[in-house]
């Protein structure tokens, strides 16, 4: 008895293997952005700016950010047809930003990835982000785009640093706080999440093409499946997918639960603040988020 559930956990364990590799070749995208540029935040991780533009073209640069258990392909995605596409085709430098701890970003020495924080994101891959983008380009100010966490972080980053090199922000379905959504659920995932990232990561890569096939609704995770592109397919949803660490994923449940956010080591609260707010600001509500309602926003 025992021998034979050993066998079936091995098999098991194999059968896994394969498909996880077979997975990773066929569905992985290659890069498409015209550059990539590796960039050294003062606190020691490497992040990286992918930038896509038509040509020698040197119109405007937009910093695209993602949103939060996503990546720069949430913004390049499908292509042809994505935000970023748009925004080349209108003769934008567009430049869309992998934020620390996902795949793409090294930590410094000793530091393990999934420990990424928030607060890091605002305070350094941000200011490190645009600073190399207006080095780069010659212009003083960039237009922000933010994807619901993406746009939330642009509230944040001009609260702790002010506007002056904020031309425009444009923000997707990002609240300034989030609709209580925590169960129990939620927090044993959590839980697994900072127990074993590294396995958790390896699962939820897995599980991402079924979740993109089968397509169902689940309030942590609200993708309105009937509104994505027609491209945007199982291989777009499972690059786009991304381990969110954990201290992030902390921050957003103490958000939902307790309508506090704050940033630079709770100096800034960002929702006492939002009143100051003086960036020339477009903001995209989705009717029928559960997480982002329009009321919210």
């Amino acid at each position: 008895m025992i021998e034979n559930f050993f066998t079936f956990v091995l098999l098991a364990l194999a059968a896994f293997t394969i498909y996880y590799q077979v997975v990773k070749r066929v569905l992985h995208i290659e890069l498409r952005a015209r550059e990539i540029h590796t960039i050294l935040t003062p606190d020691g991780w490497r992040i990286r700016l992918f930038r896509y533009r038509k040509g020698g073209a040197a119109g405007e640069p937009v910093l695209l950010v993602h949103g939060f258990t996503a990546n720069h392909w949430n913004m390049a995605l499908p292509p042809g047809a994505s935000l970023t596409d748009y925004l080349v085709e209108q003769g934008h430098d567009c430049w869309v930003i992998d934020l620390r701890g996902n795949r793409t970003s090294l930590p410094p020495p000793g530091t393990p990835r999934h420990r990424a924080t928030y607060d890091g994101y605002v305070m350094e891959d941000l200011p490190s982000a645009i600073s190399f983008i207006r080095q780069n380009t010659g212009y003083d100010q960039v237009h922000w785009v933010g994807h619901s966490m993406g746009g939330m972080l642009l509230y944040a980053y001009e609260l702790a640093h002010g506007r002056a090199q904020i031309a425009s922000g444009t923000t997707i379905a990002s609240p300034p706080w989030l609709e209580p959504f925590w169960t129990k659920r939620e927090n044993r995932l959590v839980w697994f999440m900072e127990t074993a990232p590294h396995l958790f990561e390896i699962l939820k890569r897995a599980i991402a093409p079924v979740y993109a096939w089968l397509r169902p609704h689940y309030k942590m995770i609200p993708v309105r499946w009937e509104n994505l592109h027609p491209d945007f397919g199982v291989a777009a949803f499972y690059n786009a997918v991304e381990q969110s660490p954990g201290p992030v994923t902390r921050t957003f449940e103490e958000c939902a639960k307790h309508r506090y956010l704050a940033v630079d080591n709770d100096r800034v609260n960002v929702l006492q603040g939002l009143d100051r707010l003086e960036t020339p600001l477009m903001v995209i509500a989705c009717a029928l988020d559960p997480i982002a309602p329009v009321s919210n926003l």
